[in-house]
């Protein structure tokens, strides 16, 4: 019989700690963390543009600009390959746990 996932209500409602509901919870926070480092790099090619009119250091608000796209994706990827990684140990649980089950049934 194939076996079926757990929802995210289900596993964070198991009491015995079978079913994680962290993995659950890596969509939620890699589409809040794109939404936030989307509204930081705005504010900060803004300022940038503030300042390159001449209201305060116009090279340094040109660098700001210019290096938002960079800053933009260094701040995504290291986010994602943070939460690559969690979900990595996530389904290397599960898939021991499997093993771990399939070995205690063969000794049956």
């Amino acid at each position: 019989m194939p076996e079926r996932r757990m929802t995210f209500l289900g596993a964070l409602l198991d009491t015995r700690f079978e079913n994680y509901a962290t993995a659950h919870l890596v969509r939620a926070a890699y589409g809040a963390t794109l939404v936030l480092a989307s509204m930081q790099c705005c504010f900060w090619f803004l300022t940038g543009h503030w300042m390159a009119g001449g209201h305060l250091w116009p090279f340094a608000g040109w660098v700001m600009m210019l290096s938002t796209p960079a800053v933009w994706v260094g701040e995504i990827t290291a986010v994602r390959v943070a939460l690559e990684y969690v979900v990595v140990m996530f389904r290397m649980s599960e898939d021991l746990r499997a093993l771990r089950d399939q070995a205690e049934w063969r000794e049956k």
